[in-house]
């Protein structure tokens, strides 16, 4: 880790340009998040240094790509992936015609992070326990051959 002096000094990693001579692919770890900023509005801003030493600042302006990294919810430390998709259709009736794809995984367990009380406080997603089945009676003598399944 360097001191704040020498953090001073650095310039910003170059951007992230899978669209253009960078690999499709970005592996590493999350060095620092930060808030972006241009002239549509604030945005994450990741700088991710790849196993070869090479960092490089990962502008998350693309929806998806932010969508994606809000919902891994990468820290400094940990070990991302991102993979650029390129130019994806939509689906029919879509008022959008194609969107830029990604896919981004953090290197953490499956569901380490996952928000049980956003599961908790929706009753909407709890509703299934409301109905009970109705309690089924089985008749005296039945045997396991009768049982249609």
């Amino acid at each position: 880790m360097t001191d704040l002096s020498e953090r001073l000094e650095q310039d910003l990693a170059p951007a992230w340009r899978p669209d253009q001579e960078d690999p499709d692919i970005l592996i590493g770890e999350v060095l620092s998040i930060e808030l972006g900023t241009s002239e549509y509005g604030p945005y994450p801003l990741l700088v991710v240094r790849s196993e070869d030493g090479t960092e490089k600042a990962v502008h998350a302006f693309h929806t998806v790509l932010r969508n994606e990294l809000v919902k891994h919810r990468p820290k400094v430390g940990e070990r991302i992936g991102i993979k650029y998709l390129g130019e994806q259709k939509t689906a029919e009736g879509s008022k959008f015609s194609s969107y830029i794809g990604y896919r981004v995984r953090v290197d953490r367990p499956l569901g380490a992070d996952f928000n049980w009380d956003k599961i908790a406080d929706d009753p909407d997603l709890i509703a299934f326990d409301a109905a009970q089945p109705a309690p089924v009676s089985v008749p005296a003598g039945a045997t396991d051959d009768e049982i249609p399944f």
